[in-house]
């Protein structure tokens, strides 16, 4: 039971919280790395206080406010990236020096990015199926398995049309695509994506279909046009949700519901891990 309670704290202080309810409490909630794999380096200390109890767990990473990190910060995140599955950070010279270390557990990754094209060196990420990015700097990336997709941008056209296209061509298993952006096509070249199945592109209404006229999709892919209603076709209804992640359970019970209360507004006192 206490095992579910810890899965559903709302953050990292209700947690160490609950190790100080009792002797009990402690030793099994330290006994269960996976509730300690999530970092998240606002708080530096405390992020490696959770680094060291997760022992040997896959790792979810948030570096997006790190802007200097420091030294023993750095060395313990390098130490660990084999173990990262999950990583959100900000296009800089420290997720370069991450990302040229094996990261063979790499599922998904969430990047904040400038509007420069990519002119690093292109990085291959072998078990990437999920990428969020909000520029272009990320599509140096390869991923073959690629199956999740979002871009974030207020503009494309020209040669960034071009590197988009390109990446896409080397997603061949891209299932979800989702686009925020205007998009200015100046060639005729068309990607073909087989196995798509669900397509967003958010823009003003003359330049919806631009992308979309780029790209050679299955007649079973739903389509939405910026925020209209959607295109469906068959095999796929409305109420198709595979798309969205699902959480894990949610614990029942009174005396469960109780126990969260109790930890979520502070009957138990904040304290340091």
């Amino acid at each position: 039971m206490l095992d579910a309670v810890a899965s559903h704290f709302e953050d990292c202080t209700s947690l160490i919280a609950a190790t100080h309810v009792c002797h009990l409490w402690r030793t099994t909630l330290l006994s269960y790395p996976c509730h300690w794999s999530h970092l998240d380096f606002a708080n530096e200390e405390r992020a490696l206080v959770y680094l060291e109890r997760s022992k040997s767990a896959p790792l979810n990473v948030n570096i997006m406010t790190l802007d200097d990190p420091s030294e023993i910060v750095s060395e313990s995140l390098k130490k660990v990236t084999t173990r990262v599955a999950a990583l959100r950070a900000v296009d800089d010279s420290f997720l370069d020096e991450l990302l040229a270390q094996p990261m063979p557990m790499l599922d998904h990754l969430e990047i904040l990015t400038s509007d420069e094209l990519p002119q690093k060196k292109p990085t291959h990420l072998p078990s990437l199926t999920s990428l969020a990015i909000s520029g272009l700097g990320p599509l140096r990336f390869h991923a073959p398995i690629l199956t999740t997709f979002h871009l974030t941008r207020p503009t494309l056209g020209g040669w960034s049309v071009s590197v988009l296209l390109n990446f896409l061509r080397s997603c061949p298993l891209l299932e979800v695509a989702f686009f925020s952006c205007n998009v200015h096509p100046d060639s005729e070249e068309v990607v073909s994506l087989p196995v798509l199945r669900l397509f967003t592109h958010e823009s003003r209404d003359k330049y919806r279909l631009c992308l979309l006229d780029r790209l050679s999709i299955p007649p079973t892919c739903r389509v939405h046009n910026g925020y209209g209603r959607w295109r469906e076709t068959q095999g796929i209804s409305r109420t198709d949700r595979r798309s969205r992640p699902l959480g894990p359970p949610m614990a029942s019970g009174r005396k469960t519901s109780r126990l969260l209360r109790w930890i979520r507004h502070g009957s138990v006192p904040t304290v340091d891990p």
